[in-house]
């Protein structure tokens, strides 16, 4: 008889991994290095505001399409999955550009 703990383990081991995981990832990191970057420049929050987006364009892109491939993998219907994806997308640019406004004023960065 297989105890719990072990059957537990081998349904852990066998849940399917985060798709977006990588590109979440990849498109976080390209949002903090353009923060670094126009910090270090001490560009304006409008100027970074225009620079974001299409400085991690390619990244938001893949990330994006990840999400889209798992939440129609989870059920969801193509409009409701890039809506989905468009959002969370969205947050995370909108988050970017409220902590680069948090930084300047606080003349404080990001953690590496």
């Amino acid at each position: 008889m297989i105890s719990h703990a072990v059957a537990f383990a081998l349904l852990v081991a066998a849940a399917p991994a985060d798709p977006a995981k990588m590109p979440r990832k990849d498109y976080v990191r390209c949002l903090e290095n353009e923060t670094r970057s126009k910090l270090e420049a001490k560009a304006a929050p409008e100027a970074f505001d225009q620079a974001v987006g299409p400085a991690c364009a390619a990244s938001e892109a893949a990330f994006k399409n990840a999400l889209i491939s798992a939440n129609m993998a989870s059920g969801l219907k193509r409009p409701e999955a890039e809506q989905e994806a468009s959002m969370e997308a969205a947050d995370y640019l909108a988050n970017a550009k409220d902590m680069y406004r948090e930084y300047q004023e606080t003349e404080t960065r990001p953690e590496n």
